[in-house]
């Protein structure tokens, strides 16, 4: 998300690219998402379903950032052998209360990992797409919405729009053997 707003901020000029890291180096996660969303919101003049897709990848990226700081700043520990790592954080002003306690198993956290890499990769695409940079849409040479590849149903984002199947990546081609 943070190069993707550098890549708006610094235009056609290279030149300006340290001028938008610069700018951008020192804003919180919070800050860049909305910011992030914003300019694609912008970019792209979403349409209702696309605003949704956008609204769903927004939560679900706070939802990682929220996480993520969890599991940064609070106390692992293991309080019985067979029942995994404990993450113990104090969050003082809290509605619901300062302390926080979860248990993760070690596969809970794999799993959680996973679907932030998920995440990442949709986030990437749903960029690419915002900004009218989409592999697909160089290849080809039409034009590529975010409906066209994501779809918003039953309060997910589902990658089921008419070019979802077609690879969006560019594949490293293999040297002739010959």
């Amino acid at each position: 998300m943070r190069q993707a707003i550098e890549y708006v901020l610094r235009g056609d000029d290279d030149d300006d690219r340290m001028n938008a890291r610069l700018a951008m180096g020192a804003a919180m996660a919070e800050q860049i998402t909305n910011a992030f969303f914003a300019i694609c919101e912008r970019m792209a003049e979403l349409d209702d379903e696309e605003t949704q897709v956008a609204r769903r990848l927004k939560k679900e990226v706070k939802d990682a950032i929220t996480d993520r700081n969890d599991f940064a700043h609070g106390d692992w520990t293991t309080l019985w052998p067979d029942q995994g790592p404990t993450l113990r954080r104090m969050k003082p002003g809290r509605r619901a209360g300062a302390w926080v306690e979860r248990v993760h198993r070690v596969e809970e956290i794999d799993a959680m990992a996973e679907a932030v890499e998920e995440l990442a990769d949709t986030v990437t695409e749903f960029a690419m797409l915002c900004l009218g940079l989409h592999p697909l849409e160089e290849r080809t040479g039409m034009a590529v919405r975010v409906r066209d590849i994501y779809r918003f149903r039953k309060h997910k984002v589902l990658r089921i729009g008419r070019y979802a199947e077609m690879p969006w990546y560019y594949e490293e081609e293999e040297p002739d053997a010959g």
